[in-house]
């Protein structure tokens, strides 16, 4: 695959296409459970030392996909899993989708990733081990990746790298819309009310972490400048909600909390900076549990 660009950030987004053999009720929130059982099949398949839970002491950790997906020590991990069908109940021959987005590095184990859906259709999906067969693969860009149980093709890269542009002179106002909960922190309080200050610092440090750690270089972004020019930026209108999510972890054994802010919110004031760094985030996504799917925004509007 045609990954590698130097000083960009490179990601591909493909949407899977999985076709239901039986009827089954699933839950809300797919990605939760599409990521546990993946993480599983991952591990089965791809980790040499599948009888040890310790991937720090293993001397393959470097090399291994399964690590580099789910047990680095990464503050940013390389993918986010997120499904838009709010559906729970599906009949047999239906489509059930679901997004994936691969960060630098991990783009290259998309075909293993592919494998991994085939594989899991195949012993099934939640405690009732419902079935399914991967019907398709398709990119953001509608080029068909995987299709009748073969691949096809290889997805077009999204290229991120122009965090400075004279194209967004003199915006004044701009609208977020929140699809999945925004769950962000503030020294250790959960956000109710975000300021745009705020949604800077992590949108800034979403990039750049995902920048050093996954596609090898340093976006050297003016953190203190931009969070100066920030704080003149204010919050005119927000129709922000809480939306409670709770998912249960059998890693941990515990029920894990990851609700956070859905809606809309919209800032006004000297913008025209900001910009190419909120689009990079619409494909990002910021805050806490984005491997979920949390924190996706799309902009709504720029003035």
């Amino acid at each position: 695959m045609s990954c590698t660009v130097s000083d960009s950030i490179y990601l591909c987004k493909v949407k899977f296409y999985l076709k239901a053999e039986e009827s089954m009720l699933l839950p809300e929130v797919k990605a939760s459970m599409f990521r546990g059982v993946l993480g599983h099949t991952f591990k089965r398949f791809n980790c040499a030392n599948r009888l040890s839970n310790d991937c720090k002491a293993c001397v393959l950790k470097k090399s291994c996909s399964y690590n580099i997906f789910f047990d680095s020590e990464s503050s940013a991990k390389p993918f986010i899993m997120y499904s838009g069908q709010m559906q729970h109940s599906y009949k047999k021959g239906e489509i059930i989708e679901f997004e994936l987005v691969l960060f630098g590095v991990a783009v290259k184990y998309l075909p293993q990733l592919i494998l991994a859906f085939i594989e899991i259709g195949k012993s099934g999906i939640t405690p009732r081990n419902y079935k399914f067969t991967l019907h398709a693969v398709k990119d953001c860009y509608g080029n068909c990746i995987f299709s009748d149980g073969i691949i096809t093709g290889l997805p077009k890269n999204i290229i991120i790298n122009k965090f400075y542009s004279t194209d967004y002179n003199a915006i004044r106002k701009i609208s977020m819309r929140f699809i999945t909960p925004l769950r962000l922190t503030n020294f250790g309080d959960l956000v109710v009310k975000p300021t745009f200050e705020m949604l800077v610092k992590a949108i800034t440090r979403r990039i750049k972490l995902i920048a050093l750690e996954h596609c090898g270089f340093d976006p050297d972004i003016d953190h203190k400048m931009l969070i100066e020019k920030a704080k003149s930026v204010a919050v005119s209108n927000s129709t922000l909600v809480w939306k409670d999510w709770t998912r249960y972890s059998n890693r941990q054994h515990a029920k894990m909390e990851f609700g956070g802010l859905i809606g809309d919110i919209s800032f006004d004031g000297d913008l025209s900076v900001f910009i190419p760094y909120l689009k990079a985030g619409e494909l990002l996504h910021i805050g806490k549990n984005c491997v979920f799917g949390n924190g996706k925004y799309i902009i709504t509007e720029l003035l």
